[in-house]
């Protein structure tokens, strides 16, 4: 039995046949196939047509079958936008050691059909400190419904001790087709650099507790000086109260912002004699 297949050269250059035309023996089986590479978006169908005659070709066509061939061309678009520093990447800035900051990523489905995305962490590479526990990504991962509006994803960096990233590819998002397959099949994998510090407070205070006034005649007065020095990148905020004995509790300030240090503050005391304690909320003391 020879066939032949007709109406190849119609289905364009997307469209390539393992064999046009052959014999098949007697009681045999015979696998022609049709490979397609998808180049531009859209839909296709074609028609190609099966025709079987005798080897010799005496009877002609004996038997003709007209076979459907359609596809569709569709592209997989995730749209990823977010606040971003000047190298590109997802910025956080410096901000103190288990405090947190918290950035938005806006993700949109504008392709044909609906998506899945999946973030997780990489260990990556930092001077200092795990990778895993100081990010959390909320909600990790979702259905992007096709032509709907973006959606909000919560990226929050909470370190517990000092570590710095500076565009590093640690966050991935991977993009998954829910047409391919059953359960879908990962078809990208996108990086999303991530730059990030996180440092303790630094300070400085001269002279060290016990401030001593030593002995006094009554009714004069003397005069020490206490200095409190920012050795830190972050701005802090300290204040001296008085709860029976002076006391002074030093506070992170400007959460997520690097600022300059400032100059040696001068605080002023005066009395007999004073024991100074110091408490600090963030880091430790110099």
């Amino acid at each position: 039995m020879a066939w032949h297949l007709s109406g190849l050269d119609d289905l364009g250059n997307d469209f390539s046949a393992s064999q046009g035309r052959g014999i098949v023996g007697p009681r045999t089986d015979f696998e022609v196939k049709l490979d397609f590479k998808a180049e531009k978006i859209g839909i296709t169908n074609k028609m190609i047509r099966l025709e079987v005659s005798d080897t010799e070709n005496i009877l002609g066509i004996v038997q003709a079958e007209t076979i459907k061939v359609s596809v569709e061309v569709y592209d997989v678009n995730l749209s990823i936008n977010m606040p971003e520093g000047p190298d590109g990447s997802l910025e956080f800035g410096t901000i103190n050691v288990l405090d947190n900051k918290q950035q938005v990523l806006s993700l949109q489905n504008k392709g044909l059909y609906d998506i899945e995305y999946s973030f997780k962490l990489t260990t990556g590479s930092a001077k200092r400190g795990d990778l895993e526990s100081p990010f959390t990504v909320r909600p990790q991962g979702a259905v992007l419904k096709a032509s709907r509006p973006p959606v909000k994803v919560e990226v929050l960096f909470h370190p517990t001790t000092e570590m710095f990233l500076e565009s590093k590819p640690i966050l991935l998002c991977q993009v998954i087709d829910l047409k391919s397959g059953q359960g879908g099949e990962t078809v990208a994998t996108i990086p999303v650099r991530v730059s990030a510090r996180a440092v303790y407070s630094k300070d400085s205070i001269e002279p060290a507790s016990p401030i001593d006034f030593g002995a006094m005649v009554k009714g004069t007065k003397k005069r020490q000086v206490l200095i409190v020095e920012n050795k830190g990148a972050l701005n802090f905020k300290f204040q001296a109260a008085r709860p029976g004995l002076l006391s002074i509790w030093i506070a992170g300030l400007g959460r997520g912002r690097k600022t300059t240090p400032q100059y040696p503050r001068r605080l002023s005391c005066m009395g007999r004699k004073a024991s100074f304690g110091l408490r600090q909320r963030q880091g430790s003391s110099a």
